[in-house]
């Protein structure tokens, strides 16, 4: 026999109950214990029941509970309207965890609060780290803007980048990230410094930096040349480079980089190397080169004398070091009569 409740007010979670509303700030993420969430295909069966459960355990999600994988709940979620129409008001679920049998019973309520948690279990778990990463940081957390960001919501947009359809709760995805050359490259100098200098359109752009340094520094127009195979004299002209940055683009549309087309690359899609508005696709790769220099010896011409011992350790010295200009200067000066740096 069917309720005389009609199914959606049946099925309805309390606006207060927990996780009913996921509309939540930043701040209250920490208070916010979320349940164990089984495996996919843990369910090994489950019956109807015509009565209506008034057990806490059976209505609310609680501290320690056990909730099934939205996948597993898919084809039961669409029978309930037709079941309820038959008298049944909850479901009982045996679970089978890592060879461990047991049975929950769920209103039909709490079953919506177990999709609620399983659309958002990822948002929830990066605002979590969000929230303990600015909580342990003395920096951030003395920062005056901190009260502030803790009263936003988490499903709120960010504002002011050219990508608007990024969720603040998102910025989680950045605590993993190795931070590695080529995304400090990518995020800080690919839309703008490494495109402005090459006037021309041009497949690749070989950017240098200084070997041993402890970031990417020196992005001018004197070291970003339109592809590794001008770049020699560069080399000693400009610094000892020792790690190249050779960045390829191209155009989905014209088969060939256009710098307006990087200009409108969508940032948020950085990620992935593409944006939906111009299917711009590019691959930054890091070339790590044996000398700084071009061959010395023309092909066919004899091979000069072999380096003596305190060649080479006079070369050793000198890859090793951080060299201002000053400084090759004046090594120039002593090893070479002729040479292509003025006195710093």
């Amino acid at each position: 026999m069917a309720s005389s409740t009609d199914f959606s007010t049946y099925q309805s979670p309390s606006p207060t109950a927990k996780f009913s509303d996921l509309d939540l700030k930043f701040k209250s993420i920490s208070e916010l214990d979320c349940p164990f969430i089984a495996p996919q295909k843990s369910i090994s069966g489950f019956t109807w029941s015509t009565e209506i459960p008034v057990a806490a355990s059976a209505m609310l999600v609680l501290p320690n509970d056990i909730i099934p994988d939205l996948s597993d709940i898919t084809t039961i979620i669409q029978q309930l309207p037709a079941v309820y129409e038959q008298g049944y008001h909850a479901i009982d679920i045996s679970f089978c965890i890592v060879g461990t049998m047991m049975t929950r019973t769920f209103h039909f309520l709490k079953l919506h609060l177990c999709i609620s948690i399983n659309n958002h279990q990822e948002a929830i778990s990066l605002t979590k780290s969000i929230v303990h990463l600015i909580n342990t940081d003395q920096l951030l957390k003395s920062s005056h803007d901190y009260h502030m960001f803790m009263e936003l919501k988490i499903f709120f947009f960010m504002q002011g980048f050219h990508s608007t359809h990024v969720q603040l709760w998102e910025l989680g995805h950045l605590l993993d990230e190795k931070w590695i050359k080529e995304d400090i490259l990518n995020l800080n100098f690919f839309f703008f410094d490494c495109v402005e200098p090459c006037n021309e359109d041009c497949e690749e752009l070989a950017i240098g930096t200084i070997g041993g340094s402890p970031g990417i520094t020196g992005y001018n127009e004197f070291n970003v040349h339109k592809s590794m195979a001008i770049n020699g004299s560069a080399l000693i002209l400009a610094e000892m480079v020792t790690i190249w940055f050779d960045a390829r683009l191209c155009c989905n549309q014209y088969k060939k980089h256009k710098p307006v087309h990087c200009l409108d690359i969508d940032p948020g899609d950085h990620h992935t190397g593409k944006t939906s508005q111009m299917k711009v696709q590019w691959q930054i790769e890091t070339v790590d080169l044996e000398h700084n220099h071009g061959p010395l010896v023309t092909p066919g011409s004899a091979l000069p004398l072999l380096p003596k011992k305190e060649d080479k350790e006079e070369v050793e010295k000198l890859v090793k070091a951080n060299l201002t200009l000053a400084q090759i200067h004046s090594v120039l000066n002593n090893h070479v009569n002729v040479h292509p740096l003025e006195h710093c």
